[in-house]
């Protein structure tokens, strides 16, 4: 059952654009399929330009306009559309109304606020068409505009709106007992398959592709079954529930899901505020999705618009997700937001993997936000068990939640930290950093594996400004493995976002006894690199065998003594100790002027500590002349009371400098450090 047209008889109009009146032409045309794939319209910028083809506003009025200081008079944009991306999880989509100089007037719904310095592209205009296959259809004219370099070969247009509609009435208007099974349904402009009020339905075995807007959408059922069933190339959402409230026994199973959502000129705010491109997008009670296969969703796999009795999401399969939209997750939890709580949510045994992240449009244009799975604000009572998770940006996140389990998962490659660019994401990312929601508490982390792939991934982070890190619930029995360092592997905010604490396993188990107790660090350690090195050590008196020569250490306030230690703490003859008197967050500096260093050339910085207290250290490079200058980032690592041997590599980001110092910026801690065998090679 198709509603595709296929049109073969093309007029050339010149500047190889192609025109060719479309039979039964609907009043809008969103489903083209060009040699089997559905091609979206054309757009400007094209979206194989920088920023993924996304312009820029400076500025703008919500709902009524947006100003680029780029954008010239010409072309005219009136008549098009505009698709601009209000924040990192909502697109939308509107009517140019005017174009004037450098400002598009538009009619939208009164959404979110737009964000300046986020993105937006033109279609649905003649002026976009400039690559082959973009095109666009004037509604007035019903013809279709086509851009090829030579003849365009058969193209199929949508032009029907819907497919099926099993659409009937309450009371006696329901409808029981109908299977649809063994048919393939193949392209429309609106929603493909429409149900409203039946009991007992079944879809078996149905192919859905190439829909205009949604594949299934249904409301007012009791007992419906979506089963051994293929969804692919659907512009917006592949299985939609209206009204959780009044749907109930809804199983879906053993489905393959497809290419959703993956155009972001096809999409909008319809079905509210990011609720587009979603592979399944449900929320009724006795739930159960299972066993299905998602892949390349735009934005959220599977979607729980609100907690319900009875939700099961279990065994399923889903990858490459959140390729045009962010903040979301493979599968994502919206939470109560003011609803009762509800019982038996269980997300268990599914195997997630590669979150792409929607960087595109946004400001933040190297934090990805894709989670595997993410428990949005006020999230209660849900069992995240059993996951395995990898290649994703977050592993598992929740957000002011509580009475959240999350027990035997295993999450690999997740997490980043990148202090130069105060870019964090992890493995387990516990949030609560707004007002007016609950705050975090009695959640329950416990018997998972967190197994880093490269040594700056972060394992856990918890951003709080309500004094709860203490508080979240009982945290134990976890592996933090990383098998290249111990650190970090944990991270906080406390109290406000801009007062960041750095732990290893051990700095946390210290710093928050009730927490991960039984948890253990990696079961086997590798050496991050294997080194080989040239030339002189460029740092002065390496052994301190009589003084601290050539050592400096500042703190401001002055909090620190350095002095001469001669009562081998680390070797036989002598090392520097560096004293702090006070405990904080701030570090105190220990430098040391290396001379010149190269860009092309690779660095070794090794050194011994022994401390009287868990402490941490930061180190990089800085210029040592002009605007002293920072020129590295800062390179983390703990510091205990037993002798530890540290070794960093400084590759492929400092500058040329005809002098430099390097840093070791030790955390004060009201403890002493002594520091030995100091060396810094080329290597």
């Amino acid at each position: 059952i198709t509603g595709l047209t296929t049109i073969s008889s093309w007029t050339s109009i010149g500047a190889n654009i192609w025109e060719a009146v479309v039979p039964g032409g609907l009043s809008t045309l969103n489903m083209v399929v060009i040699n089997g794939v559905l091609t979206p319209m054309g757009r400007w910028p094209n979206a194989n330009t920088a920023n993924s083809g996304y312009a820029t506003y400076e500025s703008s009025v919500v709902n009524v306009s947006l100003t680029d200081l780029q954008l010239t008079a010409s072309p005219n944009w009136t008549g098009g559309e505009v698709v601009f991306r209000r924040h990192n999880y909502t697109s939308d989509r509107a009517k140019i109304t005017n174009h004037t100089g450098n400002t598009i007037a538009f009619s939208t719904y009164a959404g979110a606020d737009m964000i300046p310095g986020y993105g937006y592209f033109v279609e649905n205009h003649l002026s976009t068409l400039d690559q082959n296959g973009e095109w666009y259809y004037d509604p007035v004219t019903k013809k279709i505009k086509i851009y090829f370099t030579t003849t365009p070969p058969s193209i199929q247009v949508a032009t029907l709106t819907n497919l099926v509609k099993l659409v009937f009435s309450s009371g006696t208007g329901v409808k029981s007992n109908i299977t649809i099974k063994d048919i393939s349904f193949k392209g429309c402009e609106g929603v493909m398959m429409n149900i409203l009020w039946s009991n007992n339905l079944i879809v078996d075995n149905c192919n859905f592709s190439f829909a205009g807007i949604n594949a299934i959408e249904y409301n007012c059922v009791n007992y419906l079954t979506i089963k051994n069933s293929t969804i692919s190339d659907i512009n917006m959402i592949g299985i939609q529930e209206n009204a959780s409230t009044v749907n109930t026994n809804v199983t879906i199973q053993n489905n393959v899901i497809r290419r959703i959502g993956i155009n972001a000129g096809m999409i909008s705010n319809a079905y509210g505020e990011g609720c587009s491109s979603i592979g399944v997008n449900v929320g009724s009670p006795n739930l159960l999705v299972k066993e299905n296969v998602l892949d390349s969703i735009g934005y959220n796999g599977i979607s729980l618009k609100a907690n319900r009795n009875n939700q099961i999401v279990r065994k399923n399969i889903i990858t490459n997700f959140c390729s045009v939209k962010n903040e979301g997750g493979a599968i994502y939890n919206s939470g109560l937001r003011g609803d009762p709580a509800a019982s038996n949510i269980i997300i268990d045994s599914n195997f997630i993997s590669k979150g792409v992240g929607a960087l595109g449009g946004t400001t933040d244009i190297y934090n990805k936000r894709a989670s595997a799975i993410f428990m949005d604000a006020t999230s209660y009572g849900v069992n995240i068990l059993n996951n395995t998770i990898f290649d994703t940006w977050d592993g598992i996140g929740i957000s002011q939640a509580q009475n959240i389990v999350i027990k035997g998962n295993t999450i690999y490659n997740t997490g980043n930290s990148q202090p130069k660019l105060n870019l964090f994401s992890t493995a387990l990312l516990i949030l609560d950093a707004v007002d007016g929601y609950q705050h975090v508490r009695a959640n329950t982390i416990t018997n998972n594996i967190f197994f880093s792939k490269y040594p700056d991934q972060l394992m856990y982070y918890q951003t709080d400004r309500y004094n709860g890190v203490g508080s979240a619930g009982v945290i134990d029995y976890n592996y933090y493995a990383n098998p290249w360092t111990d650190f970090p592997t944990h991270r906080t905010n406390t109290t406000a976002a801009s007062v960041i604490n750095l732990y290893s396993l051990k700095m946390w188990q210290s710093a928050f006894p009730v927490y991960d107790v039984h948890s253990k660090g990696s079961p086997v350690s590798f050496p991050l690199n294997t080194v080989t090195t040239t030339g002189a050590n460029k740092s002065t008196n390496e052994t301190f065998n009589s003084n601290t020569t050539g050592w400096v250490a500042s703190s401001s306030p002055v909090v620190h003594t350095l002095t001469w230690d001669n009562t081998s703490q680390i070797t036989g003859t002598g090392s520097a100790k560096l004293t702090s008197s006070v405990s904080g967050t701030n570090f105190t500096s220990f430098y040391n002027v290396i001379g010149a260093v190269d860009a092309a050339k690779k660095y070794v910085l090794r050194f011994k500590t022994k401390a009287s207290k868990l402490g941490t250290f930061n180190t990089y490079l800085q210029q040592w002349n002009g605007s002293y200058a920072i020129i590295t980032s800062a390179q983390s690592g703990t510091i205990g009371t037993d002798i530890e041997q540290h070794e960093i590599i400084f590759s492929g980001e400092h500058s040329t400098q005809t002098n430099a110092a390097v840093f070791i910026q030790f955390s004060q801690n009201a403890s002493d450090v002594y520091i030995d065998d100091v060396q810094f090679y080329e290597a």
